[in-house]
């Protein structure tokens, strides 16, 4: 059973429910065509980078996710979490709507200092590093393997080469 042309399952930790599911798969989706990853450990390399390039490019909603969990109990939140998985998404966006605008408000008094600016670039910096990471691996895998590539077809090469006579 292959599985050419479907798409890898989502990691919980990827995407959060109140972010489209689809707009997650259509990036991992181009940065498969821009990379073109061959084999299982490239793609899971450009799986990562996906989950790292979403994450950093939808901080802010990671933002408002952890708010919300510090207001609840582990267990409670991951409860919340499981009820608005599974709620129809267009229900789930009503719902979380008003949440949203009254938070608004308070959210321009928080973003606005300091601290949660330099946290943020914090945040933005481990994920940039974490992209580079990713990239510089899939680099490294690729060049591992162009390498036993090249060492097998020379190996080839010598054992077919004629010998030196004396």
């Amino acid at each position: 059973m292959t599985t050419e042309g479907k798409d890898p399952p989502i990691s919980p930790t990827a995407v959060l429910p109140n972010e489209n599911p689809a707009e997650f798969k259509e990036l991992h989706r181009s940065l498969v065509a821009e990379l073109r990853p061959i084999g299982a450990l490239e793609k899971q390399i450009v799986a990562d980078l996906a989950r790292y390039v979403w994450r950093r490019d939808n901080l802010a909603t990671f933002h408002s996710a952890h708010k919300v969990s510090q207001g609840l109990s582990d267990y409670r939140f991951a409860k919340e979490l499981d009820r608005l998985k599974a709620m129809d998404p267009a229900k789930r966006e009503e719902e979380l709507r008003p949440l949203q605008e009254r938070q608004h408000q308070a959210d321009i008094a928080e973003v606005t200092t300091i601290k949660h600016l330099t946290e943020t670039l914090d945040i933005e910096e481990l994920l940039n590093t974490l992209i580079d990471r990713c990239l510089k691996r899939l680099l490294f895998v690729r060049g591992l393997k162009s390498l036993s590539t090249d060492s097998a077809s020379g190996s080839a090469r010598r054992l077919s080469s004629p010998s030196k006579t004396l």
